[in-house]
């Protein structure tokens, strides 16, 4: 089963950059070291409102997983007459199929050089958010590469993310001086501040400890052009306080 098997990450992966670049696919890649799910549900939220948007829907728990979301296949185990029949649907589909230009939006997340490795074959972000972040991995270095090398932008709070780029573009956030979207911590409320526009949000809204995965996404959002307060708006119909509880509680 082993031959096989790399013969179907091989074809999966070339059918992946086929689609990719059929559908223009703008990727939006999320990852760190805990609670990407959130800022992806918010980013998608955003962005939905104003463009034609796909994301995963559950984690991506296999290598295989990736280029299944991005054929927009059923994420499982399939026996051999199973790939067969998917790999060639996607191709067919791909051949004699509509364009369908999409962004797609994926948080991504493994400890494995090798599923690293074989995601990065295809997997290059316009857009890659780092949240919660400090140490480097094969996944996240892999990543910032490709970003460069597709002329993407790489979105971080500089005290959450210790990285350096060389060719991409930066967007930063958090509570730093000088970033591009800045967050302000008051005693009852926080300020999210994007050029000459601010929004002011009661922690009875949203809390405190929410305020980095909060800004990730909208730092997305304004880069697409959407104006603060409808990205603020649009991402509040995530529940960031139940999502992220069970998350601190469990140190996760």
């Amino acid at each position: 089963m082993v031959f096989p098997r790399k013969i179907l990450k091989l074809y999966l992966s070339f059918l992946s950059r086929l689609a990719i670049k059929k559908h223009s696919m703008e990727l939006i890649i999320i990852v760190g070291w805990h609670s990407t799910e959130i800022v992806r549900e918010a980013i998608y939220e955003i962005l939905n409102e104003k463009f034609l948007v796909r994301r995963n829907v559950k984690n991506l728990w296999w290598d295989l997983s990736v280029p299944l979301t991005v054929l927009g296949y059923k994420d499982k185990k399939r026996n051999m007459a199973g790939w067969f029949i998917v790999c060639v649907r996607a191709l067919f589909y791909l051949i004699v199929g509509q364009r369908n230009p999409h962004k797609i939006i994926l948080n991504l997340n493994t400890v494995h050089s090798s599923t690293a490795d074989f995601w990065t074959e295809f997997i290059k972000p316009d857009f890659l958010i780092i949240v919660n972040q400090k140490t480097k991995s094969r996944l996240i270095e892999n990543l910032i590469e490709n970003t460069e090398k597709n002329s993407g932008k790489v979105i971080y709070d500089p005290l959450k993310s210790k990285f350096q780029f060389e060719r991409a573009v930066g967007f930063t956030f958090g509570e730093e001086k000088n970033v591009d979207l800045k967050v302000v911590e008051g005693k009852n409320c926080a300020i999210y501040k994007y050029k000459n526009q601010s929004v002011r949000l009661s922690y009875s809204i949203l809390p405190k400890f929410s305020s980095h995965f909060f800004a990730s996404a909208l730092s997305l959002g304004v880069s697409y052009g959407v104006s603060l307060i409808n990205a603020s708006f649009a991402a509040l119909k995530v529940d960031f306080h139940s999502r992220l509880i069970p998350k601190i509680i469990s140190k996760i």
